[in-house]
């Protein structure tokens, strides 16, 4: 059989025909093994070559016995699984091979060859399983340790178990001094939102749980705001809670200041005379201020979502929307004037617009200013027209005249 890459078994029996009996046993079901018969040969066949697993006689040449030999191998450094073998068992023997971290043990009779087999592969099996749970343990510590959210956990007293490192960080307290405190010393209980009652009132255990609205209190006293994920966990008939917390300072500071921001510019752009609108890529208005509104005889909340379709006569509506392509296609801003006639009221607006970007730059839409100039065009037409009158007139007098400027210098 092809024992390539199988678990290798380490024999140390000191009987050539019991260590054969076993090699073969062990061989037939794919495991290799290497046989040794003393102590000394079997610590140099480990530090040599290592093993999966040692078939460990309790009686070995000079004396020793195989618990003193396993004693040897683990103050040398070494621990593979052991499995005990004995010609004969008491009560006193299999509780010393236990405690010494035997993994199994086995009597030697007829039938011992038969479930040597199903022994070895047990015991695999379990460190096997013990190995993974070692690794798995040691990458959830890893992040834990590492992670920059505070990690605490808390026994079903309320009472914190663990305490990472940046919760120590965070609320400028050590593992050491936190490890045994009632979790409402760091986390106050005073809106009734304490992330371990809410996680408490969720029957699945491991659902996450948000609690908002939460302070955490640092060593000094100060307060400060905190966003608390909980769960729960039920292991062994034990129930404990997971707490993440984050300090959310900064961001309820980074908040407080964009509100303000925004309600300042948001009382400026209201406060112009002008339409200040913003629109995505299909036309659609995604801010429209107060002026905007009065534009095309609408409340400017009933301008949003719309398109300019729904608000001007079909050939401006074309036309607004074919400046607005351009803008988006070229990314050059462009201000012109167009007579648009929206409400049944026709007026004359100057408009500005640019491409409207997101955070990476690409343009999602067009922003713009637009000004109602009907009034100044109105003005600015009579005052044309009757400069032209008072021009033919002039030229149709049978008088010479000549004009002077201030300096009496003639202009005409």
């Amino acid at each position: 059989m092809d024992t390539e890459g199988a678990p290798t078994i380490l024999i140390v029996e000191d009987d050539p025909g019991i260590a054969e009996l076993e090699r073969t046993r062990l061989e037939e079901v794919g495991y290799r093994t290497t046989v040794t018969a003393t102590a000394e040969d079997a610590m140099e066949e480990i530090r040599d070559s290592g093993a999966d697993l040692i078939l460990l006689d309790f009686r070995l040449p000079g004396g020793i016995s195989g618990l003193d030999f396993y004693a040897q191998l683990k103050a040398a450094g070494y621990d593979p699984p052991v499995i005990l073998v004995t010609g004969f068992s008491d009560e006193m023997t299999v509780i010393r091979s236990l405690r010494s971290g035997v993994r199994d043990f086995i009597t030697k009779s007829l039938e011992y060859l038969d479930y040597l087999p199903e022994a070895v592969a047990r015991v695999l099996r379990q460190v096997q399983i013990e190995r993974r749970l070692t690794e798995s343990e040691a990458r959830l510590a890893g992040v834990i340790e590492s992670v920059k959210d505070a990690v605490i956990v808390v026994e079903a007293d309320h009472r914190v178990s663990l305490f990472n490192p940046a919760a120590e960080r965070m609320f400028e307290c050590s593992a050491a001094a936190a490890i045994g405190r009632p979790i409402t010393d760091f986390i106050p209980d005073e809106h009734g939102t304490l992330p371990v009652q809410v996680a408490a009132s969720v029957e699945v255990s491991g659902a996450n749980q948000l609690a908002a609205g939460n302070e955490g209190v640092r060593a000094s006293g100060e307060r400060f705001p905190v966003e608390v994920s909980a769960s729960r966990g039920d292991a062994g008939g034990r129930r404990f809670y997971t707490l993440v917390a984050r300090d959310v300072t900064t961001r309820k500071q980074a908040e407080e200041d964009l509100r303000r921001t925004t309600a300042l510019l948001q009382a400026v752009i209201d406060g112009t005379t002008d339409a200040v609108f913003v629109k995505d890529r299909a036309g659609r208005y995604l801010l429209a201020n107060e002026a905007a509104g009065r534009f095309v005889g609408r409340e400017a909340e009933a301008i949003l979502g719309q398109d300019d379709t729904a608000l001007f006569d079909p050939a401006g509506a074309r036309r607004i929307k074919e400046k607005h392509l351009a803008v988006m296609e070229t990314g050059r801003p462009d201000t012109h004037e167009d007579t648009l006639t929206a409400a049944g009221v026709t007026r004359t607006f100057l408009t500005t617009l640019a491409p409207y970007r997101d955070e990476q730059g690409d343009i999602i839409g067009v922003m713009g200013i637009a000004r109602d100039v009907t009034e100044r065009r109105r003005l600015t037409a009579e005052r044309d027209e009757l400069l032209a009158r008072l021009q033919l007139h002039v030229e149709r007098m049978p008088l010479a005249y000549i004009l002077f400027d201030a300096n009496l210098v003639t202009s005409q």
